[in-house]
């Protein structure tokens, strides 16, 4: 045995010293290249048929809905391009394919979009999953928070967290919404009595509804209304929402791995560390507080899970709440007529009260301005679609089926919008919200907080605290339009202006 081995070697030796070393060197590139090029062949082959045979699955998918004019490979992607006019053909389109047609963004993702209230209750109504291709941009951001989780998981959740929102819970809340804005007016008034009496109200609401989230949830006061700078977190969360905004309607960017390697792959990194470092922070100081929820089974909230329950809340607690002030004092401003009527209701509130803070329980006398309130968020909604994914087959009211596996995306902007639920759907009128008006609609006419068993968990504290700010800063201001300084709406995560919310505002 041995000495057969001792053979096979002496062969080997013989052999490579009988060859050229240069010639072997020769004999292996070209064996390199023609694994590299059938290797190269093979891999181009198998995309484009994987390409070929997903954009024909797609397809499939969509069999009988219309879409939009676009490109067989990239899709509609090109319809989004300009930012300015995405609002307006998301009107348009709904009118034009009678609330339901199909949007493509490359070729391995496309998606029906819903944009009548009759079509949407189906998809609403249901336990269906998010659109993991959409909600899968932000969760390196949420994580497995309530918006994100699923079936169990988020079943669990939102039955531990459901008490926090409770009306005794809530109730003390109003106080802080009162001195909250109360500090925005003292900055607003000092900001007039400089000579300044226009302001970007998007910004300024912004850093008061982060003011009071921040007392709310953790009693912390970090007086960052004051902050003659912008606040990390307020700036994190602006550039996070237009990052991936922009990452959604990109073919290339969709692929995780490009993506990171890009400018806005590394600023988002950036960015993602500014908003988790300063969550975290708030965490570790109030931890006991917000771990005494425990399931059946006697198990709370993990580390993990409070820290992606809290991004969650701080994004949608404070940003969606900014995004709906901000709209309602533009269309108050736009409409001084109805500003007007609002304020003489809430003057007459303070009046009979004889105090400058607002309690829980008047926020019932308010309905003229509960009923602006609510016209601004159908006109305005601060998340203007969500998106589900359909796990078992749908027939809509129409008789149009959605196979299995199908995105969908829900168009609050267009279902509120809908001209056979609200005639002249473009006009500002907090009367459409009277209880007569009401009962005539479709009750997935209003979805500003979404639907069903999803909807918004905090969609009474976002209410209330609107109706306390809009107060008091409808006591202490008249708010005017600029000319030429109008709102460009932008589909962004939220609703926000692509040149900001531009007031002038006026001390009363």
């Amino acid at each position: 045995m041995d000495r057969s081995v001792a053979k096979g070697f002496n062969f080997i030796n013989e052999t490579i010293n009988d060859i050229d070393l240069e010639t072997l060197k020769e004999r292996l590139i070209k064996i390199f290249g023609y694994s590299a090029a059938i290797y190269l062949i093979y891999t181009t082959s198998k995309s484009i048929l994987s390409t070929f045979f997903l954009i024909k699955r797609n397809r499939e998918q969509c069999k009988n809905i219309p879409s939009p004019p676009g490109n067989w490979f990239f899709g509609t992607i090109a319809q989004f391009k300009d930012k300015e006019k995405v609002p307006e053909k998301v009107i348009k389109w709904s009118k034009k394919f009678n609330g339901l047609y199909w949007i493509q963004f490359g070729p391995s993702y496309i998606r029906v979009v819903v944009g009548k209230a009759s079509l949407a209750k189906e998809i609403f109504m249901s336990n269906e999953p998010k659109d993991p291709k959409i909600y899968g941009f932000v969760r390196d951001w949420l994580g497995d928070g309530l918006l994100l989780s699923q079936g169990a998981k988020w079943f669990r959740n939102r039955r531990l967290l459901t008490p926090a929102f409770h009306y005794d819970i809530l109730k003390p809340y109003a106080f802080v919404f009162n001195e909250c804005a109360n500090v925005l007016v003292d900055k607003w008034s000092k900001s007039i009595d400089d000579g300044k009496d226009n302001i970007e109200a998007f910004n300024d609401v912004g850093l008061m509804t982060l003011d009071s989230l921040l007392q709310c949830i953790f009693g912390e006061h970090t007086n960052c209304q004051l902050s003659k700078t912008t606040h990390p977190y307020l700036q994190a969360v602006e550039r996070i929402t237009f990052l991936t905004s922009r990452r959604i309607t990109s073919v290339f960017s969709s692929i995780p791995f490009l993506y990171h390697l890009t400018p806005s792959g590394i600023k988002r990194f950036y960015h993602l560390y500014v908003l988790h470092s300063f969550t975290k922070g708030i965490i570790s100081q109030k931890k006991k507080k917000l771990s005494n929820g425990k399931d059946d089974n006697g198990i709370g909230l993990t580390d993990q899970e409070i820290a992606d329950e809290v991004d969650t809340f701080m994004f949608e607690g404070h940003d969606t709440t900014a995004s709906g002030l901000s709209w309602c004092l533009y269309n108050l401003a736009n409409n001084p007529e109805i500003q007007e009527k609002a304020r003489r209701e809430v003057l007459m509130i303070f009046e009979e009260k004889g105090s400058d803070n607002l309690e829980w329980d008047d926020l019932s006398k308010l309905s003229y301005l509960t009923r602006v309130i609510r016209e601004s968020l159908r006109l305005s909604p601060p998340v203007p679609f969500v998106s589900r994914q359909v796990t078992e087959e749908k027939t809509l009211s129409n008789g149009q089926k959605i196979n299995v596996g199908t995105p969908v995306s829900l168009s609050i902007f267009a279902i509120q919008r809908d001209e056979e639920e609200w005639p002249n759907p473009e006009i500002f009128d907090p009367d459409r919200h009277l209880k007569d008006s009401k009962n005539k609609r479709d009750p997935f006419a209003f979805v500003a907080f979404s639907a069903g068993p999803r909807n918004c968990i905090g969609q009474n504290f976002a209410m209330n605290e609107m109706k306390i700010v809009m107060a008091v800063l409808l006591k202490n201001f008249r708010f005017h339009k600029i000319d030429g300084k109008e709102p460009k709406m932008s589909f962004q995560l939220i609703l926000k202006s692509l040149n900001g919310i531009n007031l002038r505002i006026e001390k009363l």
